[in-house]
């Protein structure tokens, strides 16, 4: 699940983990949503409020979709 960009820009090594992660599994990347917005959609620092949950929920859904993940 995303993170506010405030929040991310502060990780460590996110990019390596990113990459390391990727090489195990489909990696679905959602702290780039150009939807989501720190002070609309989240609650604290990493956990979406409604309004963003709705929006992450039909992106996820539709990524799944695509790789055929589920019908």
């Amino acid at each position: 699940a995303p993170l506010t960009k405030y929040y991310y820009s502060k990780l460590n090594n996110y990019t390596a983990f990113t990459e390391n992660f990727k090489s195990f599994t489909n990696y679905y990347r959602y702290n780039d949503m150009e939807e989501l917005t720190d002070s609309l959609h989240f609650y604290d620092c990493d956990h979406l409020n409604y309004k963003g949950v709705k929006i992450f929920n039909n992106q996820l859904i539709s990524d799944l979709q695509r790789d055929s993940v589920f019908k």
